[in-house]
This record gives C-alpha cells, structure tokens and sequence, in this order.
C-alpha cells in the first residue's frame, strides 16, 4: 500500500513538471509572436526624417539635350532604317511621312525637309549635311507595320530626338568628384527651404567655348524658384575644375552645348 502511494506521489509530480513545461514554451511562443509582430510594424513604419539631410537634390542628367549623334555619322544617314535599326525597320511595310525638322529645344521650327518614303530626299541629305554642332533634330516617320507574329498591319510612327555632336564631346575635369556630384552636393543648401512639391522640372544650357570656358548659361525653364536657378548658373559659372574642349573629327577644338536636367521629373 505504502508503495503505491509514493509511485502515485511520483507520477502526479511528473504531470505538474511536464504542464509547466508546456505552459511555459506557449508563454515563449506567444511572447516571440508578439515581439515579431513588433518588429514588422515597426520595419512598416519607419520613423520619418524631417531634417534637411533627407531632402533630395534634384539633379538628373548633365549632357547634350537629345540622344548625341556624332556629325560624320549623321552624314552617312540615307534613309530612315539609320535612326531606328535594321530590327524595327524590317517590320515596316510602308511609309506616308518623313521629315526631317529643326528644333528650338524640343519645339519644332519650321525649317524643315519633307519626304514621303522610307529613303530620305536629296533636300534631306543635303540639310542633315548642313547642320552644325550641337544642333537639336527631330526624324519624324508616319508608317504602316507589320506585326511578323500575327500578321496584323497598323498605322504607327516614330519620332526620334537627336543632338548633333563633336566627335569628341567636352569632358570635365577635377578629380575629386564629378561634375554632376559637384552640382548635387553644391546645390543642396539651396533646396533645404523650397517645398519639394513645388519644385518643377528644369533645364538649364550652358556652352563650353573651344577655349575651355564657360559661357551662354541660361535657364530653360525654370525650377520655379529664381533662388535655385540662380544657384545653379553660378555653380556651372564658378565650377573649380577645368573643361577640355570638344574636338571636330579633324582634332580641331570646337564648341559645345551642353545641358542640365534638374528639379523634379517631369512625365
């Protein structure tokens, strides 16, 4: 009798043990649960920064307007396959517009050659002969396409933008930085105040003389904030490292246009 009594002492001491246990792994689980749950509100919601450093610098690209053609490859163009490539070309059943305009910025002027094949006219070749450095173009192509998958033929165009330039574009040279990380850091103290909502996009021309300096900078379109624009111009102006010259295919020192894209992105 005496005996079974201890060996029932001892299983109802084994019970109480493993209940614990069990009771507290849930209490481990249930407190790992709520601690992970912690964490990914707070990884969802991080604390926001109002300080100035958290303020972007808006500064996208520095170079020519358009995608650059070089001159001496501009006069080999013969037809419209040129510009878009042998892939897109093939495709393209017929033709009922190309012209080639001169552009102000991105308007179009009325200076222009008109053609109605995929062959650009003698007028045509003659005008793309004529343009000088850094000259802004536009080849526009109105199309019948063939989709080679299903056969279908639709109306379609294609507008390329082009910036005619020297066979040796103006590079900057300092090297402690580049010029566009010259221009976002410099730039930076002339943002912290101006509402990031308000700040439109901008474009800003300056040319690099043959001679290595800077001249003709000029605002575009503006930020919509003269104090911005005028920081800019006078970043570009006093930049502390020096310009080598774009060069001609001849290895003559030429001028060139060059441009910067700053604020906010425009569609």
């Amino acid at each position: 009798m005496k005996k079974n009594i201890i060996i029932f002492g001892v299983g109802i001491l084994i019970l109480g043990i493993a209940a614990f246990g069990i009771f507290d792994q849930n209490v481990s689980n249930t407190d790992q649960a709520m601690k992970s749950s912690t964490d990914v509100v707070a990884e969802e919601q991080p604390i926001a920064d109002n300080s100035s450093e958290s303020k972007e610098v808006f500064v996208h690209k520095v170079g020519p307007r358009f995608n650059s053609i070089t001159k001496s490859e501009l006069i080999k163009a013969t037809d419209f396959r040129f510009f878009i490539g042998d892939a897109h070309a093939d495709k393209i059943v017929s033709y009922s517009r190309l012209d080639v305009i001169l552009l102000e910025d991105s308007e179009q002027t009325n200076i222009r050659e008109k053609g109605t094949g995929g062959d650009l006219t003698p007028d045509q070749i003659k005008f793309l002969k004529s343009v000088d450095y850094s000259t802004n173009l536009l080849v526009y192509a109105d199309y019948v396409e063939k989709n080679k998958t299903t056969g279908e033929m639709y109306e379609t165009h294609w507008t390329p933008y082009l910036t005619v330039v020297p066979e040796k574009q103006a590079t900057y040279l300092d090297f402690s930085e580049s010029f566009i990380d010259y221009l976002k850091v410099n730039l930076k103290p002339a943002t912290t105040m101006l509402p990031d909502d308000q700040i439109k996009p901008g474009l800003l021309y300056f040319t690099v003389s043959k001679n290595g300096t800077i001249s003709n900078t000029r605002i575009q379109n503006s930020s919509g904030f003269e104090s911005l624009d005028e920081k800019l111009i006078e970043l570009i102006e006093k930049a502390p490292g020096n310009w080598v010259p774009a060069k001609n295919s001849k290895g003559e020192q030429v001028d060139q246009e060059l441009t910067v894209s700053f604020g906010k992105m425009g569609c």
